[in-house]
Order: structure tokens, then sequence, then C-alpha cells
């Protein structure tokens, strides 16, 4: 059974999620030193995220927009779920092509910061939006 029934789940847990990482000093300082556009698409259910570094602090939308990502990564809402949790290492969702890498590999190091960062505060809010029954997969 996935773990986000809805694209609004899905959207109100990131949302909460990246509010908490954009306060992250570390995490937005990497964004906005990028410059990069980046998006994350997550399927099952699906929804965009795109992280505009280009903008101090950097701005966040969901769902479609017309801005064009310099780096891009794909994947579904579950890996996303076990990355956050640091049940799967993103170096090896990228070997077992859970997670697709689009654009310049070198700069991906962006997408870690943004996910370590996450991974602090992804407990918390699982338990905000009511799906602490969700804290471990396995």
């Amino acid at each position: 059974m996935p773990v986000f029934s809805s694209t609004e789940l899905l959207q109100s847990t990131l949302k909460t999620l990246f509010t908490r990482v954009g306060q992250d000093p570390q995490a937005a300082k990497s964004v906005v030193n990028s410059k990069l556009i980046l998006r994350m698409r997550v399927t099952s259910p699906d929804t965009d995220v795109v992280v505009n570094g280009r903008r101090d602090p950097p701005q966040i939308t969901y769902g479609k927009t017309t801005l064009r990502p310099d780096l891009e990564i794909e994947l579904k809402a579950d890996a996303l779920h076990k990355i956050l949790l640091g049940e799967l290492r993103l170096s090896g969702a990228v070997a077992a092509r859970q997670l697709i890498v689009r654009g310049p590999i070198h700069k991906s190091f962006v997408f870690e910061d943004i996910f370590h960062s996450a991974q602090a505060f992804y407990p918390s809010v699982l338990e905000e939006v009511g799906l602490d029954g969700y804290r471990k997969l396995s």
C-alpha cells in the first residue's frame, strides 16, 4: 500500500517539509549558490516540486510550472519516502534506477544538501500530517 493516498496529501507533506528545509541556512545557501532551477518529479501519486535557486531566498513551487529546470530528478513517492527516512541512500536509488537524474550530474550535490536537511525534519512532518504510522516501511 502506498504511503501517499493522493496528490493532495503528497503536496501537503512536501510543502510542510520544504518550508522547514527552507529555514535551514545551509540548505538554502547551497541552493542559492548553485543558481540552478531544480525540479523533483514525483510519481505515484504525481506532483512536481520546483526549487528556484536563482532567487534568494529560494522560491519553491508545487505542481506544473513554466520554469525550465537545469537539473531534474524523477522518482516514485515511496522511494522518496524511503530516502527521507534514511532507509534508501541516494547513491543506491540512482544505481537501482529508482531515482533518475537529468541534467549535469556533477551539479546534483544540491539535491544531496536538500535531502540531508529534509531527513532531519521528515519524521516530525509525518506525524504532523497524520502519517506517523509510516515512519518505517519495512
